[in-house]
C-alpha cells in the first residue's frame, strides 16, 4: 500500500519532543473521501508516539474542509471538528478505519 513507511528519528538530549501532538503544527499526508466520510493520515512535527503519525476518520468532512482548519487535534472534544474515530497507523489500522467510513 505504502501508505506506512518506517523511519528512523534521532534526537539529542538538548532537544525535547513531546509525545502529545499539536494541534498547529502537522502535515496532512493522505485522504479519501468515502461518502460523507474522510479517512486522512497526518504527521505532527515533534510527536514521538506513533512518529507522530496519526489515522483519523471523520463524519460529514470533506479533504477541503479539512484542509482550510488552521489546527487539527487528533484527540476527541466537543468541537465540530473533532474525529469521529482514530485508529493504530498501520496498513491494518487504515483498512478498519476505511471498513468503518463504509459502515457508518
Amino acid at each position: 500500500m505504502g501508505l506506512f513507511c518506517r523511519r528512523t528519528c534521532y534526537t539529542n538530549s538538548e532537544m525535547s519532543l513531546d509525545i502529545n501532538p499539536n494541534p498547529s503544527r502537522f502535515n496532512i499526508q493522505y485522504t479519501e473521501e468515502i461518502g460523507n466520510n474522510l479517512i486522512t493520515i497526518i504527521n505532527y512535527e515533534g510527536c514521538t508516539n506513533y512518529e507522530g503519525d496519526k489515522v483519523l476518520l471523520y463524519k460529514n468532512m470533506t479533504d477541503k474542509k479539512l484542509r482550510s482548519l488552521l489546527r487539527i487535534d487528533p484527540h476527541f472534544t466537543d468541537d465540530d471538528n473533532s474525529p469521529f474515530a482514530r485508529f493504530k497507523p498501520t496498513v491494518d489500522g487504515f483498512e478498519a478505519a476505511r471498513r468503518l467510513a463504509e459502515l457508518i
